[in-house]
C-alpha cells in the first residue's frame, strides 16, 4: 500500500529531531560493529565525533554505507569523514553538532585525533502497529517512494527499491 512520501517521512524526522544517541552499524572486510553513539540529527542528516582511529572509522573508509537504529527504526545511509571538527572548513558542520551536543563537543572536539563524521540517510524502515495489526514502513529518500506491507509481503519490496 503506498502511503503519503512527505506526512511519513516528516512523522519519521520529528522522531529522531531529538535523540541524543543511536545504534551505527558499519562493515567492512566481511566484519559488522555496531556501537551506541551520540548524535545529533538534523533531518536526514546525523552528525557525530569519533577518533579517527576507531573501527567506525577504519571501516567507514573501507565502506561509506552505515546503518542507524534508534527505537524501531532502522535507517540505511552514506557516511562521509569530514576531519578536526576545529578546523575552519567544517565549522558549519561542528556548530551544528555543537547546537544539539554542546557538553559532549566542548569535552571531545579539543582531542588530537577527533573528527566529525557527516551520515546521509537514504532509507527508513520502521514497524508499525496499528489496531495489533503489524507493517512494515519503508522510505525510499531519493526516489520519494514510501510503501506499507504486511511483513510477510517485505520480500516483495526488497525487489521493488533495488
Amino acid at each position: 500500500m503506498e502511503i503519503d512520501f512527505q506526512s511519513a517521512l516528516r512523522e519519521k524526522y520529528d522522531r529522531i529531531a531529538d535523540v541524543k544517541e543511536m545504534v551505527l552499524s558499519t562493515c567492512a572486510d566481511n566484519q559488522v560493529s555496531s556501537r551506541l553513539i551520540s548524535v545529533a540529527c538534523f533531518e536526514n542528516i546525523v552528525y557525530f565525533l569519533s577518533w579517527k582511529h576507531h573501527v567506525k572509522c577504519i571501516q567507514i573508509a573501507q565502506n561509506p554505507l552505515v546503518s542507524f537504529c534508534y527505537d524501531n527504526l532502522q535507517m540505511n545511509g552514506t557516511a562521509i569523514m569530514h576531519g578536526d571538527p576545529r578546523a575552519e572548513s567544517n565549522a558549519m558542520i561542528a556548530e551544528k553538532y555543537k547546537s544539539k551536543q554542546p557538553v559532549l563537543f566542548r569535552h571531545f572536539a579539543p582531542l588530537e585525533g577527533m573528527i566529525i563524521v557527516e551520515a546521509k540517510i537514504l532509507y527508513i524502515k520502521a514497524w508499525i502497529r496499528e489496531e495489533m495489526k503489524f507493517s512494515i514502513e519503508h522510505i525510499d529518500i531519493p526516489k520519494c517512494k514510501t510503501y506499507k506491507l504486511k511483513p510477510e509481503d517485505n520480500e516483495r519490496l526488497t525487489q521493488h527499491f533495488q
